[in-house]
């Protein structure tokens, strides 16, 4: 998994101002070292080197909000990866997924979206969906 966050609210010590606690997560040690650098001091913000198919998501507490960045298209067992995330919500959470879409670029570089199909597996079995066009919002 290339990148990917989790955010955790709660108002344990170490917390930022508005009691909110985030922990970025990323399987390459390269850019958690560069984020901790980068973000050093700030106040309720952690990160890990962490890999969310290989690493055990039984050590991780529940989350508010779950959002994966530009990786969700490398994870090889989506279904499994889909049920953990749930697993990991409280209640009334939420998982934001931002990723291409395989149609839209240009053709060498298509294995880096997603499909209609895995848009459809995406999207099954949350109470609500909503997809926002990224182009259309940057107008």
């Amino acid at each position: 998994m290339r990148a990917s966050k989790t955010i955790r609210r709660s108002r344990p010590s170490g917390a930022g101002a508005d009691g909110a606690r985030a922990l970025g997560v990323d399987y390459a040690e390269t850019a958690i070292s560069l984020a901790r650098s980068r973000y050093q001091g700030t106040s309720g913000l952690s990160f890990q080197c962490w890999n969310a198919e290989g690493d055990e998501w039984a050590t991780l507490p529940l989350y508010d909000v779950i959002s994966s960045r530009l990786s969700y298209t490398f994870i090889q067992e989506k279904e499994k990866f889909l049920k953990d995330v749930r697993d990991h919500l409280v209640p009334g959470g939420s998982f934001h997924v931002m990723t291409p879409h395989a149609v839209r670029p240009p053709p060498e570089r298509r294995s880096a979206g997603i499909t209609a199909a895995e848009i459809n597996e995406l999207c099954h079995g949350w109470t609500a969906v909503k997809e926002h066009d990224r182009q259309k919002l940057s107008r």
